[in-house]
């Protein structure tokens, strides 16, 4: 979970993938481009996705017809609402080591310590380990940049 949940997550702190949203007019990140190349964000692209019926499916879980957000093994489509109940419901709840809270677990350092996902999401400023500038830290006291470095040096091997 580690890996998947902090790559997805740390996207959002490269700066150099925020652009300006071509609906809302607001600098954000980058989720999706239009067939013209123009930038659109993860809410406006949320919106569109929820409003286009034909990403609408019968949900195994509530038997309402709802945007799909996942599916069972058996291939059945879940809805938003109800993917979240069953992700609360399974996901992993351990102390924060940052604010000593019982809450689900966003990633871990690399101790094993638990993160919740307001802490991980809270913005830091301050000095990273690695490149010594004041930045926002990410995670184990690294701006996102380097963050990433050490991520790909533990988990990337080069075919050599």
């Amino acid at each position: 979970m580690e890996g998947i949940s902090s790559r997805r997550m740390l996207r959002y702190y490269d700066s150099s993938k925020w652009e300006k949203c071509v609906k809302c007019q607001e600098v954000k990140f980058v989720e999706k481009r239009t067939d013209e190349g123009e930038p659109i964000c993860p809410k406006c692209n949320r919106k569109t996705r929820d409003l286009d019926v034909a990403t609408h499916e019968r949900c195994a879980g509530c038997n309402q017809i709802r945007p799909v957000r996942g599916r069972t093994q058996t291939g059945n489509a879940i809805c938003k609402r109800c993917y979240d109940r069953i992700w609360r419901k399974y996901s992993e709840r351990k102390e924060c080591c940052e604010c000593h809270k019982l809450k689900l677990v966003a990633t871990k350092r690399e101790d094993g310590s638990p993160i919740c996902h307001s802490c991980f999401h809270s913005k830091k400023i301050g000095k990273c380990v690695d490149c010594n500038r004041i930045k926002v830290i990410v995670a184990k006291d690294r701006c996102s940049r380097c963050y990433v470095c050490q991520w790909r040096k533990k988990f990337v091997v080069d075919p050599a």
